[in-house]
């Protein structure tokens, strides 16, 4: 049986969980590297915290461009969603260089 422990994030939820799993356990993408963290599908429209789904999202495209991202709370103010159209833009980028689906 896997360790679990509780996830800390920026998201109000205290009731997640976390399995932690050795790497030869972890699914790989198509150049070899594990994944590092795996979502329930469910698990986050239901808790309503998609902001931790964008983070991972742009925590990933940031390491295969090698960039760093901040991104100001409500950055709304500057355009109509603006943080989703960064992270699919650069979700786009990421997927043209490393040929990742």
């Amino acid at each position: 049986m896997p360790q679990v422990e509780k996830e800390s994030s920026y998201a109000p939820e205290d009731r997640l969980l976390r399995a932690i799993l050795g790497i030869q356990d972890m699914p790989y993408l198509q150049d070899g590297r594990p994944v590092d963290m795996v979502f329930n599908p469910l698990g986050v429209p239901s808790r309503m915290n998609v902001e931790q789904l964008f983070e991972c999202l742009l925590g990933l495209t940031g390491s295969l461009l090698n960039r760093y991202y901040r991104i100001a709370p409500f950055d709304e103010r500057y355009e109509q969603e603006a943080s989703r159209k960064l992270m699919f833009s650069e979700l786009y980028q990421a997927n043209k260089q490393t040929a990742n689906p």
